[in-house]
């Protein structure tokens, strides 16, 4: 090979690079990211047994929404800690907001086999996700008695994490 034609072919893929690294980073910058606190966006969406739940009307004072999906590893993962908090925290409303684009039947099969213990909501447009400014998941909102939010997770959770921040409204 001529040297001239690699020396200028490293500086093109040289340059591409650092153009796609420029842009990378400006998304980073610019992305819309989770709000760490106000007023949690409403939502009404659809459980797995097709009924209709809506943010302002769930029954607990405390809420915790967990973005997830089941092709998601750290998604699954975390599923024993969040069933951990669940079963010691009856009193706090865990829901888990699946932006999987399954069908709700092969939803609720899933759910079943992960052995998911709390409320499964089914977001297949991802409009509530984009409404919360989700865009990785998993993603755990902790909403207060005014549906305001007061924490946010990016990323895994265990029970010890979620159990502070609920202590702590």
């Amino acid at each position: 090979m001529d040297r001239r034609f690699v020396v200028g072919m490293l500086k093109d893929w040289g340059l591409a690079l650092l153009i796609v690294a420029v842009l990378l980073g400006v998304w980073t910058v610019v992305r819309p990211s989770p709000p760490s606190s106000g007023p949690a966006p409403a939502f009404e969406l659809p459980n797995l047994e097709q009924e209709s739940m809506a943010l302002q009307s769930l029954p607990e004072p405390i809420v915790v929404l967990n973005f997830w999906a089941t092709w998601c590893g750290p998604c699954v993962a975390e599923i024993p800690e969040l069933n951990a908090f669940h079963d010691a925290n009856p009193e706090v409303g865990l829901y888990g907001i699946s932006v999987d684009t399954v069908s709700t039947s092969g939803l609720k099969v899933h759910a079943k086999k992960l052995g998911m213990k709390y409320t499964i909501l089914h977001d297949t447009a991802s409009k509530v996700a984009s409404a919360y400014g989700v865009d990785g998941i998993p993603v755990t909102f902790v909403v207060d008695q005014k549906r305001e939010i007061r924490r946010v997770f990016v990323g895994s959770i265990d029970r010890k994490q979620l159990q502070e921040a609920v202590d702590a409204i």
